[in-house]
């Protein structure tokens, strides 16, 4: 797993988001891009999801989990994604096939900047539970330790 373009630090402090590069094999039929759970994919998936057909200037997310990690994939378009554990910010432009976004938890997210044609694919490390969800930011960076910037 290649990281770039992000501060990694220890294990006990929180991280903003793992960029992968996904391995990728081309010949003259085309390129294949694939994953795999315990690989790439740094957990057992439980849930995939799909964002499509997402409405010009709108925004997605603005929430954290408290548990669940999430593999975000953009398999056709393009999107910003921002990243903020309550003490550091990460925004990437995402449009490459081969590019993937590990989100641990407690860490906030926000996408936007969608192109008309965009497919956004999340893995996630477990079934959809609305108590793992944060949805107010304050909370967040309360959770976090941080009474606010």
């Amino acid at each position: 797993m290649r990281v770039s373009n992000l501060h990694i630090a220890p294990q006990h402090e929180p991280t903003s988001g793992l960029l992968t590069n996904l391995p990728m094999v081309k010949d003259k039929r085309g390129k294949l891009v694939f994953m795999e759970a315990g690989e790439q994919v740094p957990f057992a998936i439980r849930r995939v999801f799909f964002l499509h057909d997402l409405a010009p200037g709108q925004e997605r997310g603005h929430h954290a989990h408290r548990n669940c990690h999430e593999f975000l994939v953009v398999v056709a378009g393009a999107l910003t994604i921002e990243l903020d554990d309550g003490s550091r910010r990460w925004r990437r432009f995402l449009a490459e096939r081969s590019e993937a976004v590990h989100i641990p938890p407690m860490n906030w997210i926000v996408l936007r900047d969608f192109d008309p044609d965009t497919v956004c694919m999340v893995l996630t490390s477990d079934r959809y539970d609305p108590k793992d969800y944060i949805t107010d930011y304050q909370e967040f960076l309360n959770l976090r330790g941080n009474t606010g910037r």
